[in-house]
């Protein structure tokens, strides 16, 4: 059972209310806004009670991710937490929702590991830290054990190919065989998350996280940003005047897409949708969903496609995705894209139809 429980979300958090959780749905998109403190104490129960959470974060060049690749949407849905990494999302919240969500309610990793490790430690559980280069992972290893003495900390490097089973298959048993209770994957989006979703079952851990950068940041290498940039939503510029090269397309290109994906949301009547649970163990939020009668015969209409050639699997599956978050038609999203002709639809449309019917 989850320590707080989900409330309403009121046009402004007070400063009382801050140990309290909200669902909210943003562009069907699940987020489960919380402070730092909260999501230690939500780890701190899984490991407690011997559950098992997978925890995400979601910050604009996430939610980006999500809108393109429909793998990496599935994951944030599938996850057990997606909590606000970036005033961005914040931000966000409130302009589709006109809802206030305080500064406090942005956890980034280099506010949310210091109190995770010093929780750790008092507690006496067992940290793996997965990602980063071999020495970049030495290194944060050393500053962990040198900053927290008592800590039972331990890793392995990022650098293994993801399609390797044999390497893969180490991976997972050196995790199981240190024992440990939190598992970090720190190897940038949406790599980490694929690692996750395919080996999680695989895991005996009580709390799998997806860290991006926090194995560089713990080594010393990636420099926390100033937090009265971070406050005032300005640390992607921060970032990205350390690192042009490669970030200039995540920021310049994304930021601008991000806005403006928004602003059409807003124009078009969409809106932030929150609830509020008696149980926080049934997790649920009000993303659109098909029916299953609906969705079989959509699928059905897709993978007939898909098996004439007309399109592609890939973007059958995308279609999908966009179909059940906008409750736009299957068709009108197919040939929005340019994808398909009209004619060719009308014709696979027709054998389904013959198909279903009565003989």
């Amino acid at each position: 059972m989850m320590s707080t429980h989900l409330q309403i979300l009121p046009p402004s958090v007070p400063t009382k209310a801050l140990g309290q959780v909200f669902a909210v749905d943003l562009l069907g998109r699940q987020l489960h806004c919380m402070t730092a403190p909260a999501l230690v104490e939500e780890i701190w129960q899984a490991c407690r009670y011997n559950q098992r959470r997978v925890i995400a974060h979601c910050n604009v060049h996430g939610f980006n991710l999500s809108m393109i690749c429909p793998r990496f949407y599935r994951f944030l849905q599938a996850a057990d937490i997606v909590h606000c990494d970036g005033i961005g999302i914040l931000k966000a919240i409130g302009y589709l929702g006109k809802l206030k969500l305080p500064v406090e309610y942005r956890v980034s990793y280099s506010i949310l590991m210091p109190l995770l490790l010093e929780r750790c430690q008092r507690e006496g559980l067992s940290l793996y830290l997965l990602g980063g280069s071999p020495t970049h992972l030495e290194k944060s290893l050393s500053n962990l054990r040198r900053l927290y003495p008592h800590l039972q900390v331990t890793g392995h490097h990022g650098y293994f190919a993801a399609e390797d089973s044999e390497e893969n298959t180490a991976i997972v048993e050196s995790i199981r065989a240190s024992g440990c209770q939190i598992l970090i994957v720190g190897m940038g989006m949406p790599r980490q998350e694929y690692w996750i979703e395919q080996h999680r079952e695989r895991l005996a851990v009580n709390a799998i996280l997806s860290g991006g950068a926090v194995i560089d940041r713990l080594a010393g290498v990636v420099p926390d940003c100033p937090k009265w940039l971070s406050d005032v939503g300005l640390e992607w510029l921060y970032r990205l005047s350390r690192e042009p090269q490669r970030l200039s397309v995540r920021y310049l290109l994304g930021n601008p897409t991000f806005v403006l994906m928004l602003t059409l949301a807003r124009l078009q009547g969409f809106r932030v949708s929150w609830v509020e649970q008696a149980d926080p163990a049934e997790r649920t939020l009000p993303v659109r969903r098909m029916q299953p009668p609906e969705e079989a015969k959509i699928r059905l209409l897709g993978q007939m496609l898909a098996e004439s050639g007309i399109l592609k699997p890939a973007q059958v599956e995308q279609a999908l995705v966009e179909h059940q978050l906008t409750g736009r038609p299957f068709r009108e999203v197919v040939l929005h894209h340019g994808w398909a002709l009209e004619e060719a639809l009308e014709v696979v449309t027709e054998r389904l139809l013959r198909k279903e019917m009565p003989k």
